[in-house]
């Protein structure tokens, strides 16, 4: 094994983007509980942030100069499984803490060992898919490298955190990049949220048809050379079932001879094409997503109906809002919403200015130290103060990106999308849900919200990268193995 590895100088860049995110995001905190009373200085959420934040400068620093990236290269299988394990457990010993089985008491601190479940399974899943690169991208490979990503979310579903769950989603970022997932498996993915709320209020039977004549577009794109026989068959098709389910009185349902005509159709299809061997492939994902969506949309009442009340509420007052405010079991959603719209309206441009939130100091917007942070800094800072903060996002975004791509090693290519996944994903649901462009998920907000595990753990993972970085003239790939 050779480790000819020579050390460059760590990105200052990144750094700094880091640097601001956190001075900035501790500022907005204590402008959020400056004005809180308690009996011990080390029970005020940004004196205790401060501690994390302090604690994680020193973690990264050793993770960034002390460490070897090969001790981080061969512990990630290790560490997967120990922080796999951690959270499983948790998911039956832990207590209850709203609605979810996620944290664990060490003095006067919480700690959450999901979020460094997010750092293992970014390892591992680099790791699996860099031994794997000269491999063809089967479907065999693909369930291979995405089974500890998989199992990592089964995980954190146990524990009752659907918030944390969704974060893995991520990991379709560095799974594109790698050719792993086409733009097809992308698109029907946006189409299964898209699908699954308008199950709750639509016509199945309406939807239905709309999954098949989504199907039919897709192979139109993707056949173009034989639209006149995809679209015979597959309208032939449908509109045969159709009739003869009415002249014999056969009494199907339209949900069954839709389905079945989709079925039939394909096989035709497919007989037809058949010497085109190298886009069969297409013809069966393209298949199997939209059973996939069939399946989805015919059973998501069923799964709406297993969630939480407070989910529940969450995704109802999402479809209908004027409706539900009106139902006292879901009026704490629908104020915490109010309260935070308006928090954020009454910044206006320029904002009330930094320390002067009225909304802020007079706590209308529950969890504002959390996941409704970004109120705080719409009604202080402003609509400007807002575009900073996005800035300063997208400059760390982009020196993720940058850092990747320039690397010569698969791994740290595929783990720095990863964290790039994991941090977007965070970004835009918190935001989303502020905003209410998405239903309320509890999830915060990178270097921004309260919580010292999330801290920690992304400055981790940047670290991590960072030192990856400063030997990027190696492939760990050819050096390790």
């Amino acid at each position: 094994m050779r480790r000819t590895e020579v050390q460059i100088n760590p990105d200052f860049l990144t750094f700094l983007a880091y640097t601001l995110l956190v001075i900035t995001g501790w500022l907005i905190l204590y402008s959020v509980d400056s004005e809180l009373k308690a009996d011990s200085i080390l029970k005020l959420n940004y004196i205790k942030q401060l501690i994390w934040i302090i604690a994680s400068l020193v973690v990264g620093f050793v993770v960034i100069y002390l460490v070897k990236p090969y001790q981080i290269y061969f512990s990630a299988n290790i560490f997967y499984v120990f922080m796999l394990l951690v959270v499983v457990v948790m998911a039956f010993v832990a207590p209850e803490i709203n609605g979810a089985r996620s944290w664990i008491r060490i003095g006067g601190f919480s700690v959450q060992p999901a979020e460094f479940l997010k750092f293992a399974t970014a390892l591992i899943f680099a790791r699996w898919v860099a031994v794997r690169k000269r491999q063809p991208n089967t479907l065999s490979k693909l369930i291979i490298v995405f089974t500890p990503v998989v199992l990592a979310m089964l995980a954190v579903i146990l524990q009752g955190d659907m918030g944390t769950a969704l974060v893995f989603i991520g990991f379709l970022f560095p799974a594109y990049r790698e050719g792993l997932v086409n733009t097809l498996v992308i698109f029907y993915l946006i189409l299964f949220a898209v699908f699954f709320f308008l199950s709750l209020t639509a016509n199945l039977i309406v939807l239905f048809l709309i999954i098949y004549l989504i199907s039919v577009i897709i192979l139109l794109v993707y056949f173009s050379e034989h639209y006149k026989l995809i679209l015979s068959v597959f309208l032939s098709v449908l509109a045969v079932f159709h009739f003869t389910n009415i002249v014999f009185g056969l009494k199907i349902s339209h949900l069954i001879t839709i389905s079945v005509s989709l079925i039939v159709s394909y096989l035709i299809f497919t007989f037809f094409v058949i010497n085109k061997i190298r886009k069969l492939h297409f013809i069966l994902i393209s298949f199997l997503l939209s059973i996939s969506l069939f399946a989805l949309v015919y059973i998501s009442p069923i799964l709406y109906s297993k969630l939480k009340p407070h989910q529940k509420a969450r995704i109802e007052y999402y479809i209908h809002p004027q409706k539900i405010e009106q139902n006292y079991t879901t009026q704490d959603v629908s104020y915490n919403i109010k309260q935070a719209i308006l928090s954020i309206s009454a910044g206006g441009l320029k904002g009330r200015g930094y320390l002067k939130g009225t909304h802020n100091k007079l706590r209308f917007v529950p969890e504002q130290d959390k996941d409704y942070i970004f109120c705080t800094v719409a009604e202080e800072l402003g609509f400007w103060g807002s575009v900073i903060v996005f800035g300063l996002f997208l400059f760390l975004f982009v020196q993720i990106f940058k850092l990747s791509e320039r690397h010569k090693s698969v791994f740290v290519r595929v783990y720095g999308y990863s964290l790039l996944g994991i941090l977007f994903i965070h970004f835009a649901i918190n935001l989303g849900s502020t905003l209410t462009l998405l239903p309320v998920i509890g999830i915060p907000l990178p270097f921004y919200s309260y919580g010292g595990s999330a801290m920690l753990n992304f400055t981790l993972m940047l670290a991590a990268l960072i030192n990856f970085d400063r030997y990027r003239t190696i492939s760990f790939e050819d050096t390790y193995l």
